[in-house]
């Protein structure tokens, strides 16, 4: 880590027996690195295999800019999230950071990037704000609200399906966050309930904006993102993307509130595209709940965009927070 980002090297070895030491001196390195950048390549790789594996990580206790991590609390494929401490004033809040594998790759920097800007523009109580960005240790970090919480899919996974008027407050809240990022021009492409945080209080927030995009944004990427199990067919191909993408998830999501599972959880990845093109009908989906709350999902994941009849300002009109999750939360926390 010290080599890759410049900063001091802070740990201590102890040698229990005789040793040999060989040593590269900075000027020879950073000479050796000029010549050869696959060096560099390489050891950011190492440190992004060394970061966001284990609740105390390298980078725990260290200063970042106005900030100290104190522990890794979510990861992905990209960026790893902290718990961490504003020195400047001893408040708590989330960082998230881009995994250093990707520090050389202008396209994953890019969307990055792009979150930071388009996370500056969302200000709403279901959508997770941002408080700032900065660059440390050679990789970006952005700082994000902190949650006391779990997402969806570990709430789900662990303490079983909510009551039907549980999800409908649940799904209003993230209505009423996907309204407003569509109202400012902006798609999420990525809803799932990994995606949605909620706290101790029941409040509901979605976060990870990273494969977002401008509704009115000109062209889009020519290889489809997010993720298949909430995708609408158009996503594959990433043609004709719009809100429609957002709200076709909302409702795979509404399916796994209330069923504990996912509506297409059984299948395999390679069957999908074609599962999506078939029409709901009286056996399919099976859900247990209302009619209206049936009706709701079916139109929701409908193939064909012209037959997706969702509005997400009545879906919104169910908000309201659920404290009575907080006993679940706890489950989840204690696991």
């Amino acid at each position: 880590i010290s080599m890759i980002t410049g900063e001091p090297c802070t740990a201590d070895v102890v040698a229990k027996s005789p040793i040999r030491a060989l040593v590269l001196p900075v000027d020879a390195f950073d000479e050796m690195r000029l010549d050869h950048p696959e060096i560099e390549i390489a050891l950011s790789q190492l440190v992004s295999d060394r970061l966001g594996y284990q609740a105390r990580d390298a980078l725990c206790g260290k200063k970042l800019d106005a900030y100290r991590p104190q522990r890794c609390i979510g990861t992905g494929a990209m960026g790893v999230v902290y718990e961490a401490t504003n020195e400047s004033n001893d408040s708590r809040c989330a960082l998230k950071m881009l995994r250093h594998r990707f520090i050389y790759n202008p396209r994953v920097v890019s969307r990055f990037e792009q979150e930071v800007d388009l996370l500056r523009g969302l200000q709403h109580p279901n959508i997770v704000s941002m408080k700032g960005h900065f660059v440390a240790y050679k990789t970006r970090f952005m700082v994000l609200d902190l949650y006391n919480g779990t997402d969806l899919r570990a709430l789900i996974r662990d303490t079983g399906p909510l009551d039907e008027e549980t999800a409908k407050a649940v799904l209003g809240q993230i209505a009423d966050g996907l309204r407003h990022a569509h109202q400012s021009g902006v798609l999420h492409l990525d809803l799932k309930p990994a995606n949605i945080l909620i706290d101790q209080q029941g409040h509901v927030a979605i976060t990870d904006f990273g494969l977002s995009k401008l509704i009115e944004s000109d062209g889009c990427d020519s290889e489809s993102v997010g993720t298949p199990l909430y995708m609408p067919p158009e996503q594959f191909t990433m043609t004709n993307v719009g809100t429609h993408c957002d709200t076709y998830a909302l409702g795979c999501i509404a399916f796994d509130l209330v069923m504990g599972e996912r509506l297409y959880g059984h299948h395999p990845s390679m069957e999908l595209v074609d599962l999506k093109f078939v029409e709901p009908y009286e056996d399919w989906p099976y859900i247990e709940a209302s009619t209206d709350y049936r009706d709701m999902v079916c139109d929701a994941v409908r193939p064909f965009v012209c037959d997706r009849k969702v509005d997400l300002d009545i879906i919104a009109s169910w908000a309201r927070d659920v404290p009575e999750l907080g006993k679940r939360l706890s489950k989840v926390q204690q696991r």
